[in-house]
């Protein structure tokens, strides 16, 4: 199962398209494990692009991936003004161009304290780089350098650079955990 995690910022945003190991794939073959098959990172208007190229698999229309987008919050007074303005419009944009149907059926919007409650059982109080480990153990069982990996020994992640990147793997494997496979169980 694939799906696409999109963490939006001012002017840089990240993406992971994101392949669940499943049940049914794990039940065919239970060496499989769940991997990053495309990301990036960049200026929000290549990001664009690329999100909505990957959502809808090449094939314009609706999307065939479902797309999970971070989506700014009320964090207090102090963490507010222009950036989250500016995050908040990203999100919106992002999720117009990989869904421009009404109420956009195939975006899910989620705020960080959601996803830091499900990967570190807590909504507040983790750094990223404590999620990023909580994730990276529950997915691979490897620390976060042994998801990345070295030249002569990739890991599943190799390539990352900074926490952008593993924010939005945060999103897609949150949205296979939470909502696919408990929808897959009934």
């Amino acid at each position: 199962m694939l799906v696409l995690g999109c963490d939006p910022g001012q002017t840089e945003s990240a993406w992971v398209l994101y392949s669940h190991a499943d049940r049914d794939l794990l039940a065919l073959n239970p060496n499989a494990r769940s991997l990053v098959t495309h990301y990036g990172q960049g200026a929000n208007a290549e990001v664009v692009t690329r999100i909505q190229y990957h959502a809808m698999q090449g094939r314009p229309g609706v999307p065939t991936v479902p797309v999970v987008i971070e989506m700014p919050a009320n964090y207090g007074p102090a963490k507010g003004g222009a950036p989250l303005y500016m995050t908040a419009y990203w999100a919106g944009v992002f999720a117009h161009a990989c869904d421009p149907r009404p109420n956009q059926p195939g975006v899910v919007r989620v705020t960080r304290p959601e996803i830091v409650l499900h990967w570190c059982g807590a909504r507040s109080g983790f750094t990223k780089a404590q999620v990023a480990a909580a994730v990276a153990e529950r997915l691979w069982g490897l620390t976060t350098r042994e998801a990345k990996g070295t030249v002569k020994s990739p890991g599943p992640v190799y390539g990352f650079k900074g926490y952008h990147l593993w924010d939005a793997l945060e999103l897609a494997a949150w949205y296979a955990e939470t909502i696919d496979l408990p929808k897959r169980k009934a």
